[in-house]
């Protein structure tokens, strides 16, 4: 079995469950590409599904099986028994700066595995980690420092997530036209063979899409992830150049 077969799976195991126990039921978290594959079985097997993971934007997300009388997560759950929570992490040195590498790293040295993590969404003096409930306890116990530093902890509902303040920067490029490979060159700062490379490898995605063909015509507003370098949308099309190119401006996440 391939890492797809294992997945699809994992995914009818949770089906079936949903279906014979008429209650929600929910895989661990998913990244990108898995969260793609969880869209397409849900659409083959003509079930309910939606993926979650605690915010809108979230990139790491739980494939959730609804049973009929439910149409969103909180429709199956109280507000206290969701399968996700925040570990709130505060670091005891004001003015230490700690990444998201930081607290993922820490995290993996305790032996919790990547698939009970969601989301670590890093502000200044701390994070919010968006976990697995069923880890929370554990990590309150053992899960006391950051590197080297010290960090005060606590359990709260998703509903008190700090989601930071986006940074942004606006990048303007010309493109011969809108094809894929042109805007991941144009929007990463690549060349236009390491853009095509990029996509037929897979690790390219259109609004949460993995796209492998790079002629695919990307429209305005599309939102482009490279996986390992970021995330853009386009902002724009904003007509031609003096050469006849296509002008773009993008919106770049920091």
């Amino acid at each position: 079995m391939n890492d797809t077969d294992l997945l699809y799976a994992r995914l009818s195991d949770k089906r079936a469950e949903c279906l014979r126990t008429y209650a929600a039921t929910f895989t661990s978290f998913l990244d990108l590409p898995s969260c793609a594959l969880a869209a397409s079985f849900a659409k083959r097997e003509h079930t309910d599904m939606v993926l979650y993971g605690g915010y809108p934007d979230a990139e790491r997300k739980l494939c959730v099986f609804l049973p009929d009388y439910a149409a969103t997560v909180e429709d199956c759950f109280a507000p206290d028994d969701l399968p996700l929570c925040v570990f709130r992490a505060t670091a005891k040195d004001p003015d230490k700066m700690l990444s998201h590498r930081d607290y993922l790293g820490s995290l993996m040295a305790l032996g919790i595995k990547r698939e009970t993590v969601g989301d670590i969404l890093v502000y200044e003096g701390g994070a919010d980690l968006i976990v697995l409930s069923s880890v929370a306890g554990f990590l309150i116990q053992q899960y006391n420092t950051v590197g080297r530093t010290p960090i005060r902890s606590e359990i709260v509902p998703i509903s008190e997530l700090r989601i930071p303040d986006v940074r942004t920067e606006e990048i303007r490029d010309t493109v011969a036209s809108p094809r894929l490979d042109n805007m991941i060159s144009a929007a990463f700062r690549l060349s236009r063979s390491a853009a095509g490379e990029a996509i037929s490898a897979g690790i390219v995605f259109v609004n949460d899409e993995p796209i492998t063909k790079p002629d695919a015509s990307v429209a305005e507003g599309s939102k482009l992830v490279l996986r390992g370098k970021g995330k853009v949308t386009v902002k724009s099309f904003a007509g031609e150049s003096r050469s006849g190119r296509l002008v773009v401006l993008f919106t770049k996440y920091l």
